[in-house]
């Protein structure tokens, strides 16, 4: 039975023990015909082979034929390599990118003053809110108002504060902030008659009449 082995192999280790066609074929036994053919197409019986590498003292399978990566095969894999070597240069920005981000967004609480000024009922109270991300905290406060507070992660971190009042009527949208920062001050709000709010940030002992009731 016919193989296939590595003839460009064969050529080399004769070429090695510096032996011309016809000193190989005479230590492994075989014609100068049958070594002049197994080094032009590769192409022997398996006693042949065996004859060879007992020549050549080599393993058998050391002799066996592979063939040649194609031309695609071998763009692919220097383009792997190439990839790989790429995303192994961007992990470390990325990883320092991303202690960045989680430094900037460490903060968990925010602190809200509310005063409610109705004409029979001022009152002032002073919230400790806990802020997550994507996911809205929501504060209940007297008379119908409520705080829904979220933190939006970035590299400037962005706290979104809405303020709502329900009655009769339904509920309603009184005031929303947006702030961008890497730390979020109190802030304070004033709620007159009419729902008339006053926002201020960051909060202040006097500011123009806002923190007047």
């Amino acid at each position: 039975m016919d193989v296939m082995i590595n003839k460009e192999l064969i050529k080399t280790l004769r070429k090695q023990k510096n032996w011309s066609q016809e000193e190989l074929a005479t230590a492994a036994g075989l014609s100068y015909r049958t070594i002049q053919r197994i080094e032009s197409t590769g192409n022997c019986a398996l006693e042949s082979k065996k004859a060879l590498a007992s020549a050549l003292e080599v393993d058998l399978d050391e002799l066996n034929y592979k063939p040649p990566q194609s031309a695609t095969r071998k763009r692919f894999m220097r383009a792997g390599g190439i990839a790989f070597r790429a995303a192994a240069y961007l992990f470390i920005p990325l990883a320092l990118a991303t202690l960045v981000l989680l430094f900037r967004n460490f903060q968990k609480t925010a602190v809200y003053e509310v005063v409610i000024a109705n004409p029979n009922d001022i009152s002032t109270h002073r919230h400790k809110v806990k802020i997550s991300q994507s996911k809205a905290t929501v504060v209940q406060l007297r008379n119908g108002y409520t705080l829904e507070v979220e933190l939006l992660y970035g590299f400037t971190p962005r706290l979104k504060t809405q303020l709502f009042h329900t009655n009769e009527a339904g509920r309603q949208l009184l005031h929303s902030s947006n702030r961008s920062a890497t730390v979020f001050h109190p802030v304070k709000y004033v709620i007159r008659p009419g729902n008339n709010v006053c926002f201020q940030s960051p909060m202040r002992d006097v500011d123009g009449g806002c923190a007047k009731v």
